[in-house]
């Protein structure tokens, strides 16, 4: 397994559920190169087979030729990457004989010369992968439209969670609150949307206010400085609260009433799944990786581009009843869809795929 992050967030998170279930479910051996810092960077050493460290979010060719050798030393058999950043080292490593796997982990593209850069990179990759893995159908429709992949080597695996021990430790945990929390856990960047989420805040602040509605955002990133500050430069301090990282994400959701997201764009993630699975009801931007959680009336969707669309969402939500039948309905639906087990057997008949055709 290769990703660029150790940090704390849905990629990194993937890795380690899927090593974790997999290493009890089958007779594997699970190598992992990832960077030394951050959350997972131990959980990565203690759980892997041998741990190898690569630079956060970078591609060095020193560390690329550190892999070939290592892969070899290794006699591993298939390489799958995660992310952006890890596919650039496994698709390369492709063209020494080793059987690649690819998972995407988000589509996006950026368009301007950067991202024109990075879609080509992408495209040009693609011929060195065995297989793809989109964790949602929506993801795999952005992907053969960016040309990103071959549509029949692309296999669609759902994001997966640990739905049973989450759901019974929430209900263990589950407090009562004097207000009413909203919340979410995310990074502190571009993608995250929280630079919009702070302006639909600023803009309705006395509605949250006569409603008794205060947020939470558990998380860090590049941004957190910059948008702390606008938090306070807008006087949104007591009514929005930035909670720092969290190394416990379900002692965190059961502090909350409802889950929510301002997300630009996602694969399938794994928080909001969590969040379900508690059962919370949500209310999230109507993105990729989003709207494919609401086959009918699971969650709330609003338009990013429309500024009222939350409030107006947040008002729907108010009314007791929807509450109780989304988070329901909700709760059916990862309980059926989205286990770690699924996702764990999936994937690994991909390998078996490559590995063993026919």
């Amino acid at each position: 397994m290769i990703t660029a992050r150790s940090d704390i967030g849905g990629g990194p998170k993937h890795v380690y559920d899927l090593v974790r279930t997999m290493k009890t479910s089958s007779a594997v051996e699970v190598f992992i190169a990832a960077p030394m810092s951050g959350e997972f960077a131990n959980k990565f050493s203690e759980i892997a087979d041998s741990h190898m460290e690569i630079p956060f979010r970078k591609f060095s060719i020193a560390c690329f030729f550190s892999l070939l050798r290592y892969a070899r030393q290794n006699q591993i058999d298939v390489i799958h990457s995660h992310g952006r950043g890890a596919g650039i080292y496994s698709r390369l490593l492709g063209c020494f004989g080793f059987k690649i796997v690819h998972t995407f982990h988000g589509a996006h593209y950026k368009e301007n010369f950067i991202g024109m850069i990075k879609s080509l990179v992408d495209k040009i990759l693609k011929y060195q992968t065995d297989q793809f893995i989109c964790v949602s159908k929506d993801e795999k429709q952005k992907i053969i439209e960016y040309n990103w992949a071959w549509e029949k080597k692309i296999n669609v695996i759902l994001n997966g969670i640990d739905h049973d021990n989450i759901n019974k430790k929430y209900n263990s945990l589950k407090s009562q609150n004097s207000s009413l929390v909203f919340g979410t856990l995310a990074r502190f960047d571009y993608q995250k949307g929280i630079d919009i989420f702070l302006e639909v805040v600023k803009a309705n602040k006395e509605y949250f206010i006569s409603e008794n509605i205060i947020f939470k955002i558990a998380g860090d990133g590049e941004e957190f400085v910059k948008l702390d500050s606008r938090k306070k430069a807008y006087g949104l301090d007591g009514l929005v609260e930035f909670m720092g990282v969290t190394s416990a994400p379900v002692e965190f959701l059961a502090t909350l009433d409802v889950y929510f997201s301002f997300a630009r764009w996602e694969g399938l993630p794994l928080a909001v799944l969590e969040a379900m699975s508690c059962p919370l009801p949500c209310i999230l931007s109507d993105v990729v990786g989003h709207n494919e959680l609401n086959f009918g009336g699971e969650c709330l969707l609003f338009d990013l581009k429309t500024q009222g669309d939350f409030v107006e969402k947040v008002k729907r939500l108010l009314q007791v009843s929807d509450r109780s039948i989304m988070a329901n309905k909700s709760f059916a639906m990862i309980s059926k869809m989205y286990t770690l087990k699924k996702m764990t057997e999936n994937t690994i008949n991909v390998y078996k795929k490559m590995t063993h055709p026919g």
